[in-house]
């Protein structure tokens, strides 16, 4: 994350040397792989994104959908984003960039809720019991109660694209980015099988911190 920190302010001030155009909008579809492939991760991941440049930065706003997964698909997530950027043009055609953003997740599954006999899909039943089966010998645990949280974080995104005009004042944007996501999920399972958890606290507490994602964009840019 510090080198993240280092590299993006160091592009912050390069970009504050060089001129652009009068204003830009920007829209892109993103297509974003979860660089974590065991455990906690998002799946079926898509995005969408809107940029504009006024200025020697840029703002932008960004929705997102995925499946929050471990072994198999537990719930729907989607993302809310806010931030700034700045561009450093390489060349006509070549850019790298860089943006920080505060993201805001919701869940189709969240606090704490009843899940009896699999009524709310099996994906936490086993999720849970995959990440936690060799910590004891109850085998495959039943329970009966779930506690989804998330928390939102900021991120930070380090990209490049390649532009080819189309028509006066439209380029199509392709590019790939690295993102790191500082974003808090906590998934907690609840079982008879370890005795009363209301009273004596027998739940299983899992927490995860931070994504990183490879992003694939493709998009137009419109310059005036």
């Amino acid at each position: 994350m510090k080198i993240l920190i280092i590299a993006a302010l160091s592009l912050i001030l390069a970009t504050c040397l060089k001129p652009i155009h009068a204003g830009e909008l920007d829209v892109s579809f993103k297509h974003l792989v979860d660089n974590e492939s065991q455990g906690f991760h998002l799946t079926s991941w898509r995005g969408i994104e809107f940029k504009y440049q006024p200025d020697s930065l840029y703002y932008f706003a960004s929705y997102e959908t995925a499946k929050a997964t471990i072994s198999n698909p537990m719930y729907d997530i989607k993302l809310f984003g806010v931030g700034f950027g700045f561009n450093n043009p390489v060349t006509d055609k070549i850019n790298i960039y860089g943006q920080i953003g505060y993201y805001m997740p919701k869940t189709s599954l969240s606090g704490r809720f009843g899940c009896e006999n699999f009524s709310c899909g099996e994906g936490l039943y086993y999720g849970l019991n995959e990440q936690w089966a060799d910590l004891h010998t109850f085998g495959l645990v039943m329970f009966d109660e779930f506690e989804v949280n998330t928390h939102a974080g900021y991120g930070i995104t380090l990209g490049g694209e390649i532009t080819h005009a189309i028509s006066r004042g439209f380029d199509l944007v392709m590019g790939v980015e690295y993102r790191v996501l500082d974003i808090t999920t906590e998934i907690h399972g609840m079982s008879p099988a370890f005795g009363d958890y209301d009273t004596d606290g027998q739940r299983w507490e899992t927490v995860y911190k931070g994504i990183s994602s490879t992003n694939y964009k493709i998009g137009l840019n419109y310059s005036f």
